[in-house]
């Protein structure tokens, strides 16, 4: 028997009485179970079975496909309302279609965790760029924010880059009113994932939906319809 904190990121009906659910746990990453018999269940009470509510799970695995036992409150549900609920949405779906099952990484669970929990705070926008930024790292797509690539030497505050999804930052000796370029002192404080002001969180959002269609367009990539799917998503916000 496995006994882990979590979140359910997707349910779906499963014949008449029972839910197959996507959930995500600290230790245990994600994993897909079958809820049987929740309408009835004392053990698996419909209400806690709703997104973005934190939760104790207790499941037994056997094959791909794990059986839930028991599912218990671990707190109040993060309320989330217009914007901000289509945003906990998307950032499910963004780790529902990128982290692989059973994979446990304990630090991008707490960025989710964290992330949700800032979403109904003034500055969630900004925590949802840092999200996006982080997931790329740990997908091994974010190209360096503190070299420019063709030499390897840091970026500096003082001069102009321009940037290649595929690459990153190269230096430009021109100035150029292009959305590709940016000044070095940006660029360093997104390194920071100091995101706290426009020009920041535009640069995030160019780096974010620029890999993601470089990866989306490139043979080599196997998950080409993911990207796809996660570029729609981005455009709400």
């Amino acid at each position: 028997m496995n006994r882990d904190i979590g979140f359910i990121l997707h349910q779906r009906d499963f014949r008449d009485t029972s839910k197959i659910l996507d959930c995500y746990t600290q230790s245990h990453g994600r994993f897909r179970g079958i809820a049987r018999g929740i309408k009835s269940s004392k053990r698996l009470l419909k209400q806690n079975i709703q997104p973005f509510q934190p939760l104790i799970i207790n499941w037994s695995q056997k094959g791909d496909l794990a059986s839930i036992r028991e599912i218990e409150s671990d707190g109040l549900m993060i309320s989330l309302s217009g914007k901000r609920l289509m945003a906990g949405f998307y950032i499910n779906e963004i780790i529902l279609k990128v982290v692989p099952e059973d994979e446990s990484d304990p630090a991008l669970f707490s960025l989710y965790k964290g992330t949700l929990y800032d979403l109904p705070e003034q500055n969630w926008v900004s925590k949802l760029r840092s999200f996006e930024i982080s997931i790329l790292d740990f997908l091994g797509y974010l190209p360096s924010l503190e070299y420019e690539y063709l030499n390897n030497t840091p970026i500096e505050t003082s001069k102009t880059y321009e940037f290649l999804p595929s690459d990153g930052f190269r230096e430009s000796l021109h100035k150029e009113d292009n959305k590709n370029y940016f000044n070095g002192d940006l660029i360093k404080r997104l390194s920071n994932l100091d995101l706290d002001s426009d020009p920041s969180l535009r640069l995030a959002k160019y780096i974010f939906d620029s890999v993601i269609l470089s990866q989306s367009l490139s043979p080599s990539v196997n998950s080409r319809k993911v990207m796809r799917q996660l570029i729609n998503l981005s455009k709400e916000f």
